[in-house]
């Protein structure tokens, strides 16, 4: 089974009008695999940009609005100040020529004249004062206008970002690297987006190879995955090797109760392409290596009353009937833990016939 698998999907609909790699073959990460027609697209785009602009000049426009009320408002602040002046320095012509009417030294008539003065001067400051908040409501009115006019401008900025993006989207590119499969939209068809699959891209190499493992046995895939690494090899059905240096990376947390088995996944470096996604192989788990084994085939084993046993070949052709210990079993060929020494012959055929002692016939052929 693949290690990663895409269906490859668009993202943004239309007429495809190209397809830049040929089906079945390898592609890299960020290739480009499709091209949708742009036109609708970049047409948006354009409008977004436009709207962007024209956005962008209503803030400016704004902006200059509130630093233009702000110069009144300083102007008329400035104003203010002056006729208060103006105003303190009327009130005290007023009140100095008050007490010379009333000595006698200046006419009624020029004391109300200057009172007349301080009374218009106080009109103007109340004036100037209406002036200032009116001027103060107008910025505030203004900023509200600048900070809608921002508003809408992030808007237009979104919808230019988002244009950008969908055109992105015409443009179909790998986002792994492996091998593509069957073309399953053609040139010049429409495409929906997200729904219709266009290809499917499988990397193969490396490659997971997905077995199970008997629950009986699964203890020592256990005890010997805590020790060291586990390797696999996969075969043909055959038995004849297919592929080599499989390293167990995956061991299921659960027994599967339908089978009573472990799933279990090793991954394969697949440089060659020798395994194929979907593909049946069988699968040889190496738990450990006996160095140095005495090993004979599964067949010279025979089981006893007092247990398992070999007829040993002596030098003078005769048997002997010898208890051995067996280990691990692989193929057709068992090991023998104990009762038995390097380069000692032991009969593979025939076994029911024999007796302490007996004479035998050795053929060439077994040799």
């Amino acid at each position: 089974m693949p290690i990663n698998s895409v269906s490859i999907k668009a993202r943004a609909g239309g007429n495809l009008i190209g397809v830049h790699f040929k089906e079945g073959r390898f592609v890299h990460i960020g290739d480009l695999l499709f091209t949708i027609d742009q036109r609708t697209v970049r047409a948006a785009l354009n409008q977004a940009e436009s709207e962007v602009a024209k956005q962008k000049a209503l803030v400016e426009q704004a902006k200059a609005a509130v630093e233009k009320d702000e110069a009144s408002l300083l102007q008329s602040k400035a104003n203010l100040v002056r006729d208060l002046a103006q105003n303190r320095q009327a009130g005290k012509e007023a009140d100095r020529y008050l007490d010379l009417s009333k000595q006698g030294a200046v006419s009624n008539e020029q004391a109300e004249q200057l009172r007349t003065t301080f009374l218009s001067t106080a009109a103007v400051v109340k004036s100037g004062e209406a002036a200032i908040k009116n001027a103060q409501a107008v910025i505030n009115a203004d900023k509200a206008i600048v900070r809608s006019a921002q508003a809408q401008h992030a808007s237009a900025r979104a919808g230019l970002e988002n244009a950008r993006v969908q055109l992105d989207y015409t443009s179909i590119t790998a986002p792994i690297s492996g091998r593509t499969g069957n073309l399953q939209v053609l040139l010049g068809n429409n495409v929906r987006p997200s729904e219709d699959v266009l290809v499917t891209i499988n990397q193969i190499s490396p490659i997971y190879v997905q077995f199970s493992v008997p629950q009986l046995q699964f203890a020592a895939v256990q005890q010997y995955g805590q020790v060291g690494e586990l390797l696999a090899t996969a075969t043909r059905p055959n038995g004849k090797p297919l592929a080599q240096g499989g390293r167990v990376t995956f061991t299921d947390n659960a027994v599967d109760s339908t089978s009573g088995t472990v799933k279990v996944k090793a991954v394969f470096d697949n440089s060659t392409s020798q395994l194929w996604p979907g593909q049946y192989v069988d699968i040889v788990l190496t738990l450990t290596t006996l160095h140095d084994a005495t090993v004979v085939p599964s067949q010279a084993v025979q089981n006893g009353q007092s247990g398992q046993f070999v007829w040993v070949l002596k030098a003078d052709k005769t048997v002997h009937m010898q208890p051995v210990v067996t280990g691990p079993v692989v193929a057709d060929s068992v090991t023998i833990s104990s009762g038995l020494h390097p380069g000692e012959l032991v009969v593979t055929d025939g076994q029911l016939q024999l007796t302490e002692n007996s004479k035998v016939k050795v053929s060439e052929k077994e040799l």
